[in-house]
């Protein structure tokens, strides 16, 4: 996750969407790991700004490192 969204989970501006604090995140269990496994594609708001990218799936990982990942 770091390689994108940065260590300290603040992404990169217009680029990468934090992680830190965004209800991608934090709304919603089922959300987050169906974005974990089936990844997301397109225009998505984080915290009042517009990210239009790409976050691979990661379905390939372990039910174990999903839930390691999600925590």
């Amino acid at each position: 996750c770091a390689g994108c969204h940065q260590a300290s989970g603040a992404g990169v501006a217009g680029v990468f969407p934090p992680l830190a604090n965004s209800p991608w995140v934090t709304a919603s269990d089922t959300r987050l790991v169906q974005i974990l496994l089936h990844g997301i594609q397109g225009p998505i708001d984080v915290l009042g700004v517009t990210y239009n990218g790409l976050m691979p799936a990661w379905k390939s990982l372990p039910d174990e490192e999903i839930a390691a990942v999600a925590t």
